[in-house]
């Protein structure tokens, strides 16, 4: 069972094996033929089930990922013990992370139940107005905060890294978790005092637990949808981020990464 899991999740080469993802058929022949167990194609997917594995969409890797800088990064107490020796008068450290969506007409469509075999219809508008989504959220406390915001860029960076510094507990200091992008290094911002950005290695999204809700939010509530304005847009997007925080624990089991945590 551990062989067969392993295999499952190392996924096949196209080029040795002629498939770009595993299916059905392709591991009862593998299993057949390693192991000399038969199984029918809906044993297969039980037994897939039980290993605890599914059916899912893969995230894009950028080819210049660095997976070793990843790697040095999720060691995590180090940097934390970094910020906490440069701000010796904090009661206690932080963990955000901060980043900003994109949410507009050009929609998208997602997953939804429907009859096996049938492949459902979904909304999709091909307009292009939109609003930038700004937001920040801490896992450990299950609290986040956010702005709506017609445009990226400095200003809008600085609004939002103040916004945030509102959101911190007193007496605490926050470490916010982000990117790179143009505007978050932007020389013109003031960071507060009680936020300190780390930047993540490049091209590692997947290290971002925002990242998280903004898939919820797309997924539960901005997708298949038809906004005919701008305010439209505006007030789906500040409806999607108030349900968010409204049910209790969602942050928490949608942001927590094990790596990323602050002792008490």
């Amino acid at each position: 069972m551990a062989s067969l899991r392993a295999l499952v999740l190392r996924g096949p080469d196209p080029e040795r094996d002629g498939v770009s993802t595993w299916r059905a058929k392709d591991l009862c022949r593998i299993v057949q033929a390693r192991f000399g167990v038969a199984y029918s194609e809906n044993g297969m997917l039980r037994l897939l089930h039980d290993l605890g594995l599914s059916w899912q969409k893969t995230r894009p890797l950028h080819p210049e990922a660095d997976f070793k800088a990843q790697a040095r990064f999720k060691k995590f107490p180090p940097l934390i013990a970094e910020v906490a020796h440069d701000h010796p008068a904090a009661e206690r450290l932080e963990v955000w992370f901060l980043d900003e969506a994109r949410i507009g007409q050009t929609g998208r469509v997602c997953r939804r139940w429907f009859e096996r075999g049938m492949r459902p219809r979904g909304v999709r508008d091909l307009r292009h107005q939109a609003v930038y989504l700004f937001g920040a959220v801490c896992p450990e406390r299950d609290v986040g905060v956010a702005l709506v915001l017609p445009t990226v860029g400095a200003a809008a960076m600085q609004a939002m890294l103040d916004e945030l510094a509102q959101a911190v507990r007193p007496g605490a200091h926050a470490v916010v978790l982000m990117d790179r992008a143009g505007w978050h290094i932007a020389k013109s911002l003031t960071v507060p005092a009680n936020l300190t950005p780390l930047f993540l290695p490049p091209y590692s999204p997947e290290l971002n637990a925002i990242e998280r809700v903004w898939l919820h939010l797309r997924e539960r509530f901005l997708s298949h949808r038809l906004w005919p304005t701008y305010d439209a847009i505006l007030d789906a997007c500040c409806a999607a981020w108030n349900a968010l925080l409204d049910e209790t624990g969602r942050i928490r089991s949608l942001g927590t990464l094990d790596w990323a945590t602050v002792s008490s």
